[in-house]
């Protein structure tokens, strides 16, 4: 009853389930229409798919506004016409990274990381101008503290296509190498003037412990938890058993902020003074964790979550893949 039918998909993210996937490009549809749920709006947003995602996947596919979406669907049955313009094509991307070599434990490793890409159409000053900034002023702080661990400050690139760099530098590290990782502190959209700070703990229950100890030391209001989130760079490093402190900011229940991959995520309503507190409480924490004469907390991921990042890996980020030898055109 699908063939030759224009298909509307709810979920920005349906694709990354594989039974979606094949039921779609079985289903004799001639053309998709995507709405992102996390933005209930009248603006149309940008996002991207991993590139495992949509390996074989031929489906022509635009995206709508949400309000658009409801408007559509209540209007069915209707006929519509859909003209769409694409390519798939491969190119290059790099991440930056720098480190303050540790002074007495060197062969430890503290990640201080954000992502420098964006989504089309999108000026993406908090989504993630802010994460490059938290990353580019912590450097600038801790190069002056002669730390005892090394901190390793990285930007990514291609965050927005499923932490493509993210996981390609995890995988091109030597098993030996990942283990000299003992933390990574991740900043991913933490300037919106409005929302509620989110800080996300993958460890065991010490890190958690000095996590709120800080945050509550520094008088600094957020929603602490002790979870697994998967859509940022941190993730690739859970995988690779590294805890991690995941920092962001919502404004919509759920976890997304309302100017998501739009053209609203620009300067006019991002904050100078959010962001700033976010980087001084995670001063403290770095400094606390890198300037320590022995590891403040255990190398290791709970069990319960070490189980749900192997999930995530599994199912979402279908690990292990690599991006030699992509066949975009399969």
């Amino acid at each position: 009853p699908l063939k030759g039918r224009i298909g509307l998909l709810i979920g920005s993210l349906a694709l990354a389930d594989e039974n979606v996937k094949r039921r779609l490009m079985r289903s004799g549809l001639k053309a998709l229409v995507n709405v992102d749920t996390r933005v209930p709006f009248a603006w149309p947003t940008s996002n991207g798919s991993a590139p495992q995602w949509v390996r074989g996947f031929r489906l022509p596919m635009a995206g709508i506004a949400y309000l658009d979406a409801i408007r559509l669907v209540e209007q069915i049955p209707l006929s519509a016409h859909l003209t769409i313009e694409a390519r798939r094509f491969p190119d290059t991307s790099h991440s930056v990274m720098g480190e303050v070599v540790g002074r007495t434990r060197p062969e430890e490793v503290i990640l201080v990381s954000g992502h420098h890409d964006c989504v089309d159409e999108n000026v993406g000053a908090d989504d993630n101008g802010s994460g490059v900034i938290f990353m580019l002023e912590l450097a600038r702080l801790l190069s002056r503290q002669c730390p005892r661990r090394t901190v390793r400050f990285i930007s990514y690139g291609v965050e927005e296509r499923l932490s493509v760099g993210s996981y390609q530098y995890m995988m091109s590290l030597t098993r030996a190498e990942q283990r000299r990782i003992v933390l990574a502190v991740n900043a991913d959209s933490v300037s919106s003037a409005v929302g509620t700070d989110d800080v996300l703990v993958t460890a065991t229950p010490d890190l958690d412990r000095l996590v709120r100890r800080v945050w509550q030391g520094r008088k600094h209001a957020a929603r602490i938890s002790s979870s697994v989130h998967g859509y940022s760079d941190h993730f690739p490093f859970n995988i690779a058993g590294v805890p991690s402190v995941s920092l962001g900011r919502r404004s919509i229940e759920g976890g997304s902020s309302w100017q998501l991959h739009s053209r609203h995520d620009n300067l006019d309503h991002v904050s100078a003074d959010v962001l700033a507190r976010t980087i001084d409480t995670a001063a403290v924490l770095l400094n606390r964790v890198a300037g320590a004469s022995a590891l403040p907390f255990r190398r290791s991921i709970a069990p319960k979550l070490a189980r749900e990042v192997a999930t995530f890996a599994r199912d979402t980020y279908r690990h292990p893949w690599s991006a030699k030898g992509f066949d975009y055109d399969s």
